[in-house]
């Protein structure tokens, strides 16, 4: 007998059958509710059998047992993002998951805590039919999610008349416990990245595949790369052949596709895989894995960690579905003027199906395209993006040239921000006591420390900034320490005294050597990103400079209060940060820094000793002032450091500048004596 005409669809079996999952109306879920054909009844049967002998909860039952429970069973697909069952209401139902994945999450003073990850097999909504009282967890579709859906009548039906379930689910449930009370996360972490470049020639796959490469021999990650134009990363020698990783990913597939898939797999010499995307002149295997995409990422999910779409620059359909199930969008354009301009209407197809967030699409530019372009603050208001975009791409003969550039490249820094392994550097203040930050960046470069990010308050914005500049310590040492070989040159290179109307020194003559040491360079002329802890005078609060002139920005940082004139910029009087922030570990965990090694240049000793006839000087007692200060403002930085550096310098004096080898060595000797440590921030 044949029931009522529904929509058509490609079987995963090859052949056409009725979706038994096609939404009815505007809601939410779509449930199936018609007659069907014997024959699509039949093979819906079938697939429904072949689903249930796999989920552990039902492995003991046999065919007759599971026909019975499958004829009990409605379908229910959930979008991603949608809550399947919320925290507080009163259970009705048991849910077996088909296809995709689930969060299983708990909500207290306003805070989330996941709980779990439920997979393909997987079950949920059990505890409130068991108990009677109210669900105490909500479940949200991570990915889009086909559910089977078992009214709690059935449920308890199935439990008085099958003990084999009831006892295996008291098994299941046991195990859940102890995992979520031993390793629940505090929240999850990105799994899909897509990445798209605004036109063809901006280099997206080559970026990808240094992305991909570092995640997996650097950072240790288990990384997937799914290229959809097929072909473009497989065809170095650097690719051989690779096993399908999981079995399941074929049980949707019949010959040929299932061979077409099995051939499609291939491993780089880095350790990354990759899964070749049949062409698009197969529209009915494309048509297939699109079709079921949530289905294979969930089961990519365990697998993997990283899951990395590269998509063509068009959106066709099955782009645009990656992109709606992806977590993170690497949108890399080109500078170009008409290519910002033309990038700005892709950025808003891209925003229209992942949404505005600006945590979700992250944008990056790249040199491959064209001679000359728009500044990249300038690209930031055209896109009407949050943040300034980084080089992503560099051309190949610029890459080449320069190594300490290649050490902290593009693809370097974005693989480091996936794979939350980005390592911070807070510098602190000190006068000439932070000579000591020269001699633990040399032991940090020597030892191969990759650092993500500098924050810099005086003297260690001084010191930050130059290494960012150079990328190298022995230039960093030169163009500081070096500089002041005696008491002599000190006084030459930085004392202008002038009428203390605002300070004693007034700053042009360290404003000018600044200059000359940066080249007059702006932020986004460094390698390493840098932050430069400064505070307004004239309303007590902290302000962190991060554009335009780094040379201005390191001169206000050093404006010791009385001592040195403060300096105006951006309208207001800015002085050393030290007062308020000696060592701004905070400014980089706001930054999204994992890891914060801190340098801390406090002068521990109680008191200071001077000619008891004279007394203190006007200069002694202002640095003495400080430093008081600045050590009460450090307390409690320890607690928020994941290695704190604490050089020896209490026998030095502010203007020690000419003592720069002596400080140096302890820098270097203390970075040492917590070294393993720092090593163990690393993968």
């Amino acid at each position: 007998m044949v029931g009522k005409k529904v929509p058509v669809y490609f079987s995963l079996r090859g052949i056409i059958l009725p979706d038994p999952l096609e939404r009815m109306g505007s809601d939410r879920f779509g449930e199936m509710d018609m007659s069907l054909s014997d024959t699509a009844s039949h093979q819906i049967e079938v697939e429904r059998l072949s689903f249930l002998r796999k989920v552990p909860l039902f492995a003991s039952l046999a065919d007759e047992e599971l026909r019975m429970i499958s004829r009990g069973l409605r379908t229910l697909e959930v979008s991603r993002g949608d809550v399947v069952c919320k925290e507080g209401e009163v259970g009705d139902s048991f849910y077996i998951i088909r296809s995709g994945v689930v969060t299983v999450s708990t909500r207290k003073d306003h805070q989330e805590r996941i709980l779990n990850q439920l997979y393909r097999g997987d079950f949920f909504g059990e505890a409130s039919l068991l108990t009677g009282e109210v669900r105490a967890a909500s479940v949200t579709a991570l990915l889009d999610v086909d559910l089977f859906v078992l009214p709690k009548e059935s449920f308890e039906e199935i439990l008085r008349g099958y003990p084999l379930v009831s006892l295996h689910l008291n098994r299941i449930l046991c195990h859940r416990l102890k995992k979520t009370v031993s390793t629940a996360p505090a929240m999850l972490s990105p799994f899909l990245f897509t990445a798209i470049g605004s036109e063809k020639g901006v280099g997206t796959s080559t970026f990808v595949g240094e992305v991909a490469s570092i995640l997996s021999s650097e950072i240790k990650k288990r990384v997937l790369v799914v290229d959809f134009e097929g072909g473009r990363l497989n065809a170095g020698a650097e690719f051989t052949r690779a096993m399908v990783p999981d079995p399941q990913l074929l049980e949707d597939f019949d010959s040929p596709y299932k061979e077409v898939i099995e051939r499609s797999w291939f491993k780089h010499a880095s350790g990354f895989v990759i899964f070749s995307f049949p062409s698009a002149g197969d529209i009915r295997l494309v048509a297939l894995i699109g079709g079921k995409l949530s289905s294979i990422l969930g089961v990519l999910q365990r697998n993997f960690d990283y899951v990395i779409f590269d998509l063509p620059p068009f959106l066709p359909g099955v782009s645009r579905r990656a992109l709606r199930l992806s977590d993170r969008v690497l949108y890399l354009l080109s500078n170009g003027p008409e290519g910002v301009k033309s990038a700005k209407e892709k950025l808003g197809q891209i925003r229209a199906i992942v949404g505005h967030s600006p945590s979700v699409i992250q944008v990056g530019v790249s040199h491959l395209v064209g001679t000359s372009g728009l500044h990249r603050s300038s690209i930031r208001e055209v896109l009407g993006v949050p943040e300034v975009p980084e080089v992503w791409m560099e051309r190949k003969e610029v890459r080449q040239k320069d190594v300490a550039k290649r050490r902290m490249s593009g693809p370097r820094r974005v693989a480091r921000g996936i794979g939350g392994g980005r390592i911070g550097l807070a510098l602190g203040s000190g006068g000439a006591r932070g000579w000591a930050h020269v001699g633990v960046l040399e032991a940090l470069e020597k030892e191969g420390i990759p650092i993500d990010m500098i924050a810099g308050t005086s003297i260690g914005a001084l010191v930050g900034a130059t290494y960012a500049k150079t990328m190298s310590a022995g230039e960093t040492y030169r163009l500081t320490v070096g500089k002041f070989p005696d008491r002599m040159s000190t006084k030459r290179r930085i004392y202008d005294y002038t009428v203390p109307r605002r300070g004693f020194i007034k700053g042009a003559k360290i404003l000018r050597m600044l200059r000359e040491g940066l080249e007059d360079a702006d932020f986004m002329d460094l390698t390493i990103p840098v932050a430069v802890v400064a505070v307004d005078i004239g309303s007590g609060e902290e302000v962190v400079v991060d554009k335009d002139s780094v040379s201005d920005a390191v001169r206000a940082s050093i404006a010791i209060p009385g001592v040195i004139e403060p300096l105006r910029l951006g309208g207001k009087w800015l002085v050393d940060g030290g007062l308020l922030n000696p060592v701004p570990a905070d400014v980089l965990i706001r930054k999204g820094m994992d890891f914060v090694i801190g340098v801390c240049l406090e002068n521990r000793r109680p008191r200071l000793e001077w000619d008891e006839r004279k007394g203190p000087n006007i200069i002694n007692i202002l640095t003495r002032s400080f430093d008081l200060i600045r050590s009460h403002a450090s307390r409690g930085v320890s607690e928020v450091l994941s290695v704190g550096i604490y050089p020896p310098v209490d026998d030095f004096r502010w203007d020690d500048f000419h003592r720069g080898d002596e400080l140096a060595r302890i820098g270097r000797e203390s970075t040492y004596a917590v070294m393993d440590k720092i090593k163990g921030l690393l993968p």
